[in-house]
C-alpha cells in the first residue's frame, strides 16, 4: 500500500468497527462496518479489512485456548476435555501465525482466498 500510516485515521475507522459492533446483534455488523469504513477513510479494498478482521478472529481462538487451559487449572470437572479443545485452539493459532510468517506463503494464500471471494456478492464491483 501506498499510502502513508495515519494513527487518527486508523482510530477512527477501528472506532467505528467497535461502536457498530457494541450496537449488533452478537457483534457481527463490526468487523463489516470496519471493512466499510476502512475503505472510505483509508482507501483500501473492502476484502483486505475484512481479511485484517478474519486475522483479530484466528488470534481470538488463541485467547480462548489459553483461557480453556487456565480453567483446566482450576475446575477439575472439565479438566481434560478443556486441556485438548486449549491445546488444539492454542496449536491451531500457532499453525496460522507461522504459515503467515513468511511473506511468499501468506500472499500466495491472500490471492487465493481472494479470488474466491471476488466471486462472491460481497466482492466490489469494477465498472
Amino acid at each position: 500500500m501506498d499510502k502513508k500510516r495515519s494513527y487518527v485515521d486508523n482510530f477512527i475507522v477501528k472506532t467505528i468497527g467497535l461502536f457498530a459492533g457494541n450496537l449488533s446483534p452478537m457483534r457481527s455488523a463490526g468487523e463489516i462496518i470496519n471493512a466499510l469504513a476502512g475503505k472510505k477513510i483509508n482507501k483500501i479494498p473492502i476484502l483486505r479489512g475484512l481479511s485484517a478482521g478474519l486475522t483479530e478472529r484466528f488470534f481470538d481462538l488463541g485467547i480462548a485456548g489459553s483461557l480453556l487451559i487456565i480453567a483446566a487449572l482450576f475446575i477439575p470437572m472439565i479438566r481434560w476435555i478443556a486441556l485438548i479443545g486449549g491445546s488444539i485452539l492454542i496449536l491451531l493459532t500457532a499453525l496460522i501465525y507461522l504459515v503467515n510468517w513468511k511473506e511468499g506463503i501468506s500472499i500466495r494464500l491472500y490471492d487465493r482466498i481472494h479470488r474466491i471471494l471476488e466471486r462472491s456478492s460481497i466482492a466490489e464491483k469494477n465498472p
